[in-house]
């Protein structure tokens, strides 16, 4: 974060996110499933340094001073559980640093970019997993048919570089693009910039985008490439990529919503298809993209997220395999790095935020020093596995949360505890550090407050104990209560939710539900957004059973619905997606363990279709089906 004096004399609130493309510091749980067992990136590159296996163009055990000091080592050795090679004595990080598993499902570029700003994919994207053969003809045939062209080479696995050199040559011959993929969601077309066109490809990658969706395609990436034969192509700095739109709501439309502003970097722009980017900025190349984000970061104003994906160490050394040219890349970097932090000045509140856009081992079946998910006091800090996250961060950096002239950020988070606690939504536990002592009147004056608050109801609890004995206190009041014996609810309450393009597509279902006694609720489609926001929220949290309809909304809106779901739990509720026309190979295929039932009605409403929906919220309520 980077906080210069304004002319008014405030300082703004500025952020810069360099996402270290393919940089990992060790496998999860899942790598196996996509041939990553053992995957570690930084670890290897630093064993092949110090043994000696990565000596072109540099010498020697990997020298990344900066980085080191930040806490990327520390990070490495403790997700590994185990030294890094080349490193035998490093001093204390000089920043927090941490490494984390994400939820994501998959690995793909989209999920891990999409999770850093709060909105995981939960669901796997598809892929072409054939290593040759791998579109099908059908979709190739189709894309043809639209693009105007007679046919396309490679269809294959293979990286960007390689497919240059096998077919590039026959490509100017014939005009016929190339098309390859990878261990990604991806779908990627090369093209002669000057020979085919460069419209003309982003007209092609703009059609391949439309015939993809049906295989849950994450993206689709314009590849365009300059030169005459062999041993002299290049790609060229013209990239563009078509994604799959992000659901709403993440940092980056938070932030732009609030007067904010992202500035994005590189691919970063496409990763997000343009949405909540306030200004893309191209820049090809490592130096270049660093480069473009200080000046960025410099440039901005209040409230500027600057966000950039270092496309090189991936495009450039990971997928080429390259050892030697990814460590010189890493010391290039640190090289930067350190020039970045010249420039900011050794005064400057906040930091910069380092992401390996990938994630490293389960937290279970390790040697891990401190149990996973608790929080370890050290000196006057507190450190945890898995206790915070990079939006979060961001977020209060860029100052998401509300301020109120006088009030402090604990005195807010503390009265909006307590406005829930006198809800009967939740209770408070304050937690007070043993001995703790303050010199500071404002301290001192929200210590009282905090022990003496007239407001603490009876599911509140205030403990003055040792670190250890609020893990016990939380995971008590976490723990599931027994339930009283309650009478059978009188009215069934069904939130049946759709797209607004399916209110006459539903029509069927409502009439059945209400014929048989059951009291169905409708999303509010008319009105400003926090009001349409909160109903929603309210009516998944008082029904007794959920049907989602699943028709003209695509797969972002259902995930979003399944998201919304989830995190408005509800004891003893129901719920189902309905799977309705039109019927694509995506919904054919749909299934998920998110809800108590999926149901295929492709040609039309049929009643017995929710006779199992039917039997468990009778069964779970006490209904009139039980």
């Amino acid at each position: 974060m980077h906080n210069a004096p304004t002319a008014s004399g405030a300082a703004p609130r500025r952020a810069l996110l360099l996402v270290v493309d393919s940089l990992g510091v060790g496998a999860l749980p899942d790598a196996a499933e996509y041939g990553d067992a053992g995957a570690d990136t930084f670890g290897h590159i630093a064993e092949a340094c110090a043994t000696g296996a990565a000596e072109e163009g540099r010498s020697g055990p990997l020298a990344i001073p900066v980085l080191s000091r930040l806490g990327l080592v520390h990070a490495a050795a403790a997700a590994r559980c185990a030294p890094v090679a080349g490193f035998a004595a490093l001093p204390a990080p000089e920043a927090a640093w941490g490494h984390a598993r994400e939820r994501s499902v998959g690995k793909d570029t989209v999920s891990g970019h999409w999770e850093m700003v709060g909105q995981p994919v939960l669901r796997d994207w598809g892929y072409f997993s054939a290593l040759t053969n791998s579109m099908p003809a059908e979709l190739l045939e189709e894309l043809a048919r639209r693009s105007n062209v007679t046919g396309f080479l490679g269809n294959c696995h293979a990286s960007g570089t390689q497919v240059l050199e096998d077919f590039g040559e026959e490509h100017l011959a014939t005009g016929k693009p190339i098309v390859y993929t990878s261990a990604d969601s991806v779908l990627q077309v090369c093209a002669h910039e000057e020979a085919f066109g460069l419209e003309r490809l982003y007209a092609l990658c703009a059609a391949a985008r439309v015939l993809v969706d049906e295989y849950r395609i994450g993206r689709v990436i314009a590849r365009p490439f300059v030169g005459r034969r062999r041993g002299e192509f290049q790609r060229t700095a013209h990239r563009r990529d078509y994604a799959v739109p992000p659901p709403p709501g993440t940092l980056l439309d938070t932030l732009t919503a609030a007067g904010g502003s992202v500035v994005g970097i590189g691919k970063v722009p496409d990763i997000f298809a343009q949405r909540g980017i306030s200004r893309a900025v191209k820049a090809s190349g490592l130096e270049a993209l660093m480069q473009a984000s200080q000046a960025s970061l410099q440039a901005g104003g209040d409230r500027t997220l600057v966000f950039t994906n270092l496309v090189d160490f991936d495009q450039e050394y990971g997928h080429r395999r390259d050892v030697a040219g990814y460590a010189r890349a890493l010391e290039s970097f640190d090289a930067m790095l350190a020039e970045l932090l010249a420039t900011l000045g050794p005064n400057v509140p906040g930091g910069v935020v380092l992401s390996g856009h990938t994630d490293v081992v389960p937290v279970d079946g390790q040697p891990w020093t401190t149990d996973p998910f608790r929080l370890v006091q050290r000196g006057e800090r507190l450190y945890g596995r898995g206790t915070s996250d990079m939006k979060s961060f961001l977020a209060i950096a860029l100052a998401l949360v509300p301020e109120a002239r006088g009030q402090s950020l604990i005195e807010i988070q503390n009265a909006i505890a307590a406005r829930y606690s006198q809800a009967g939504r939740l209770g408070r536990v304050i937690w007070i550090p043993v001995g703790l002592e303050v010199r500071d009147e404002r301290q001192k004056r929200l210590l009282d407050v905090l022990k003496n608050d007239p407001d603490l109801s009876a599911c509140d609890s205030v403990l003055e104990t040792p670190l250890h004995e609020l893990k016990t206190v939380i995971r008590d009041k976490l723990a599931p209560q027994k339930e009283e014996p309650t009478a059978p609810s009188p009215l069934e309450r069904i939130y049946l939710v759709y797209d607004q393009r399916d209110e006459d597509a539903i029509t069927p279902i409502d009439d059945y539900l209400y014929d048989l006694g059951l009291e169905v609720k409708h999303p509010l489609f008319r009105g400003d957004e926090p009001a349409i926001r909160a109903d929603h929220q309210a009516k998944l949290r008082v029904a007794d059973g959920v049907l989602l309809y699943y028709g003209a909304g695509d797969e972002s809106w259902l995930s979003r619905m399944l998201l919304d779901l989830a995190e408005q739990p509800a004891r003893g509720r129901t719920s189902a997606v309905y799977v309705a026309a039109p019927e694509t190979r995506e919904k054919t295929r749909y299934r998920t363990r998110e809800v108590d039932e999926v149901v295929k009605a492709f040609a039309g409403f049929q009643p017995e279709l929710l006779k199992g929906f039917l039997d468990r919220l009778g069964g779970r309520r006490g209904g009139p089906n039980a």
